[in-house]
């Protein structure tokens, strides 16, 4: 934890923690080393390591919780604007992990980076999702939209769903003053 804490102000002196955590959790360190090098500026690099240590989630189920969710949250905001970055993250989080370790996040960070890349492989996204597509609008709105862009076979439930999500969603107090 507290190579992670000086991995995120940039600070050097986490490296050789994070060469220690190696020797036991290399997933861990590699998550930690990808944050120091985005941090210092070096994220090429960064993206090489993250890339490694979420294809290493494939078959290490050990790696804390906390440590692999933060490198899934900065899977997202690496890949953030940045089509290229993204198109690299999307194979490392395209297979489940070792006992579907964070499953629901992983979903969610493929989503998201895959929505940076183009459309065809956020349609593949949230194919994974179906049928248990989180009833939230702002994905539902991306999966109609999304599906109804690549002509796909379920671009009509997509829109019905988000119609129903629409009409079942209950209005805010302050909406209903004038």
């Amino acid at each position: 934890m507290i190579a992670e804490a000086l991995a995120e102000s940039g600070d050097a002196r986490a490296l050789p923690l994070v060469e220690r955590l190696r020797r036991r959790q290399p997933v861990e360190a590699d998550l930690v080393l990808a944050r120091l090098r985005r941090r210092q500026g070096r994220a090429d690099e960064a993206v090489t390591l993250l890339c490694r240590a979420l294809i290493g989630l494939r078959k290490d189920p050990w790696p804390l919780q906390p440590i692999a969710g933060r490198g899934l949250d900065l899977a997202m905001a690496m890949a953030e604007g940045k089509k290229a970055v993204a198109a690299r993250l999307y194979p490392a989080l395209a297979q489940p992990y070792s006992v579907l370790f964070l499953e629901d996040r992983r979903l969610r960070a493929l989503l998201a980076v895959a929505s940076q890349v183009d459309n065809a492989h956020a349609a593949q996204a949230l194919h994974r999702l179906e049928p248990h597509v989180p009833w939230q609008r702002d994905i539902l709105t991306f999966r109609a939209r999304c599906y109804r862009d690549v002509g796909d076979p379920l671009a009509a439930t997509a829109v019905s769903d988000l119609q129903r999500y629409l009409e079942n969603t209950p209005t805010a107090f302050g909406d209903t003053l004038d």
